[in-house]
């Protein structure tokens, strides 16, 4: 066992958090886990864990659920396609491995939604296989305790930091070890000067042998390579009087797919497509990199250029029924009181 190993361990024993993922080897909960936080923080996703777990408590009923219900439990949580994958996979295991999930890289990699890092955590988590989980959190890790400037989203980099895990990681326990080293980066070596060693060193177990930290370099590592350009979308909503509220499921591969929204123009700017119209309402949500500009206008009747496409009447008492984006929720929110 390395040094690292050791002493990593033995601080995750005494400082882990009671989360309802760990101490089991139940592949369905641990993967189930790893999806919602791919995205999450672990405050926002335990509320979602516990729901989802409660709604669909194995990988058979989260199969044989309708992709509606899936996306329900899912909304607020965003990347939706993290939920559509997840049912797919759930179907794939209960067809290909009659509802027992398979323990080989090979066959986990090739699960709907399943990269290396989920690979690895389940089949260290549930099965004791020795694969390294690198997440941004361990990502950050590495870079600071081995004191590395360049940037770690280089393939060359992951590859090194990959090396060097495979290494360090305890074979009797690499559940452990993986845990730890995720735990490790949510809660000590947090990012920029969030850091604790940045007000007192000694609160890191490891600081005796962090290279960044001896250099002065943990606010500026890791370094990473310039973000891509957010791209701006204008989209504009109507609702129609008095008859009430329509909605549509998205189609096609762009954002939100398999949800509902409402009659939509999309345009180049913000730049007012529909004269004589009022906006009621507007909201600007950020995805990862794109920058959404909602308008909301009430209408008695559809404008033209208004895609309608698919849509159908709502009752106000069944709004809830239907998985639509947060943002569009919180219009519907608005709604419900404006029309209280």
């Amino acid at each position: 066992m390395s040094l690292l190993s050791e002493e990593l361990i033995l601080w995750y024993s005494n400082n882990k958090r009671n989360l309802p993922w760990r101490d089991t080897q139940d592949a369905y909960p641990i993967w189930l886990s790893e999806i919602i936080l791919q995205q999450t923080q672990v405050k926002q996703g335990l509320p979602y864990f516990n729901r989802f777990i409660a709604a669909f408590p194995t990988v058979q009923a989260l199969a044989e659920a309708p992709e509606e219900a899936v996306l329900k439990q899912w909304q607020g949580l965003g990347y939706y396609s993290r939920a559509r994958n997840l049912h797919a996979a759930a179907k794939s295991v209960c067809e290909r491995y009659g509802g027992r999930f398979p323990d080989t890289y090979e066959a986990v990699r090739a699960l709907p939604g399943i990269g290396d890092y989920t690979a690895a955590a389940i089949l260290s988590f549930a099965f004791r296989q020795p694969f390294p989980v690198i997440d941004g959190n361990v990502f950050r890790v590495v870079s600071r305790i081995n004191g590395m400037t360049e940037p770690i989203d280089t393939p060359a980099c992951r590859a090194e930091i990959k090396r060097f895990l495979e290494k360090q990681i305890d074979a009797e326990r690499p559940d452990l070890f993986n845990q730890a080293m995720m735990e490790w980066g949510a809660l000590l070596c947090l990012p920029g000067r969030s850091a604790l060693c940045q007000q007192k060193p000694e609160a890191c177990f490891y600081h005796k042998h962090c290279q960044a930290l001896k250099a002065g370099l943990v606010d500026r590592l890791p370094v990473k390579k310039e973000k891509k350009a957010v791209r701006e979308r204008y989209l504009h909503y109507c609702y129609k009087t008095p008859d009430g509220l329509y909605l549509r499921r998205r189609q096609g591969n762009d954002i939100w797919k398999g949800l509902f929204d409402l009659p939509c123009m999309e345009t180049e700017s913000a730049e007012v497509p529909l004269p004589g119209l009022k906006c009621v309402k507007q909201y600007t949500h950020l995805l990862s990199h794109q920058r959404l500009h909602l308008f909301f206008y009430e209408t008695a009747q559809w404008p033209p250029g208004i895609d309608t496409d698919g849509c159908f009447p709502v009752a106000r008492e069944h709004w809830a029924d239907y998985a639509v984006p947060k943002v569009i929720e919180k219009f519907l929110d608005f709604l419900r009181k404006k029309t209280r």
